[in-house]
């Protein structure tokens, strides 16, 4: 009798512990897809399309670029909890924006009234560097560096 209680108690052990995998490989299809593009971008330097002079530091504009998904949220943090979100493609050395919302409404944006985050009035940004710790974008609005943090 102990023994076939034993049997069942392993039995139920295993067909948790199977369920509870099945679960959990089901329950995680969000995972990171862009690489190291993904995450928390601050701004460190804007220099002006002819690379002459600078546009912003990260002390002068406090700009953010947030990557998950495909999704990309443009933020200053020195204005009040106004930010852009985003859909963007992300292929090979270009990143390309494909629709802007504001938020907190959700207005439809277009990218010509995107200036203020360094989003070129057609979108596309160029990448001409990515690693897991900075990346640079260019673009006619100029050349953007970042840190990860």
């Amino acid at each position: 009798m102990k023994t076939d209680y034993k049997q069942k108690a392993t039995c139920r052990h295993i067909i948790c512990l199977l369920l509870f995998t099945v679960v959990f490989l089901v329950s995680c299809n969000k995972m990171d897809e862009n690489g190291a593009l993904d995450g928390n971008w601050q701004m460190t330097e804007w220099r002006s399309a002819s690379g002459d002079s600078i546009v912003a530091t990260n002390e002068s504009l406090h700009l953010y670029y947030t990557v998950k998904l495909n999704l990309l949220k443009f933020q200053i943090f020195s204005r009040p909890s106004t930010y852009v979100h985003t859909y963007f493609r992300h292929t090979g050395d270009s990143l390309i924006v494909t629709q802007a919302f504001s938020r907190p409404f959700d207005d439809v944006v277009p990218f010509d009234s995107l200036s203020a985050y360094g989003c070129p009035p057609d979108g596309r940004f160029h990448v001409d560097h990515l690693s897991h710790s900075t990346m640079v974008l260019s673009s006619s609005m100029g050349r953007m560096q970042f840190r990860k943090f």
